[in-house]
């Protein structure tokens, strides 16, 4: 834990405040998009960041709506007999309390109540943490709505127009672009994304330096073979939009500058050279050494 703690540095000035320079320039070019609740009101218009519920079949706001819903306050989160269609048709805005149930189940009795989703707001000087299944039981529970969570002052300045006027409310749940907050220096001394933060957690940065030892030996195994090794292409900058396929010939083990071994180096590349470019990366692949029957024979 130290070891990787010295290779991090934190600023806490923010980057405006450092003026014309390098760092700012870097970060303004490196454009990541932060997720927002917005409500229009008669008070003025109202816009908070959140965080969205992570769970293994959870769906994001954006998914789901494709114009601003209704918001309705909701007393009783932890009523499992709510009414079926009670809550038709609306965004429940609720204060993050898991004193009587978690909030988990807040989620699901709001779904049983055929709300179209939930919206935590945090407990007062409580840092954004975002709601999440625990347990197989909970986390294999289908969950239809998207849940999502927003600090404290918007989400009580919102409860209070609720409970005090006859205004209907309606949440947009949008994607704003910013500049980035983070960068990196891998081993080589070349500048890299960190990549999207996906909710508040170290293990992200953690990754991603795992990823840079990761390549740095790879690269070094490359380096070791390259004087000797005889390379054969199976695929370079290939764009793989569905199912591909190469067959490669290799060189007889009987031919001059016979070999012993082979080493496959798999590597998935992005497009373009920011992370928005890369595709989503997981991959099945297969990989079939065949021998003709003459080879086999020798």
């Amino acid at each position: 834990r130290g070891a990787f703690l010295e290779r991090c540095h934190f600023v806490p000035t923010p980057a405006l405040e450092l003026g014309d320079a390098f760092v700012p320039a870097l970060l303004s070019s490196w454009r990541t998009a932060l997720p927002f609740l917005s409500v229009n009101a008669s008070s003025g218009h109202i816009i908070a960041k959140r965080l969205d519920g992570r769970w293994p079949n959870i769906m994001s706001p954006e998914s789901i709506f494709t114009s601003p819903q209704p918001l309705q306050a909701w007393p009783t989160p932890c009523d499992d007999a709510a009414p079926t269609g009670s809550l038709a048709s609306r965004v429940v805005l609720l204060p993050l309390d898991e004193t009587h149930c978690s909030a988990y189940q807040q989620v699901i009795n709001a779904q049983r109540a055929n709300a179209s989703g939930v919206v935590f707001f945090q407990r007062e000087a409580t840092p954004l943490i975002d709601v999440h299944c625990s347990g197989v039981v909970e986390c294999n529970t289908l969950v239809s709505i998207p849940a999502t969570t927003i600090p404290h002052g918007p989400g009580a300045h919102l409860l209070s127009l609720l409970a005090s006027s006859n205004e209907l409310l309606f949440a947009n749940f949008s994607h704003e672009v910013s500049n980035s907050m983070d960068f990196s220096i891998d081993a080589g001394g070349l500048l890299q994304e960190v990549g999207n933060i996906q909710y508040p957690s170290f293990l992200f940065y953690v990754c991603v330096g795992q990823f840079f030892d990761y390549r740095a030996q790879v690269m070094a195994n490359l380096s070791a073979l390259a004087a000797h090794a005889q390379p054969v292409s199976i695929f370079n900058h290939t764009v793989m939009d569905g199912p591909t396929n190469a067959t490669v010939f290799v060189p007889s083990g009987n031919t001059e500058g016979s070999f012993t071994h082979a080493v496959v180096d798999l590597a998935l590349g992005c497009e373009g050279a920011f992370d928005a470019s890369c595709p989503a990366w997981d991959r099945i692949l297969e990989l079939t050494a065949c021998c003709s029957s003459a080879a086999a024979r020798e």
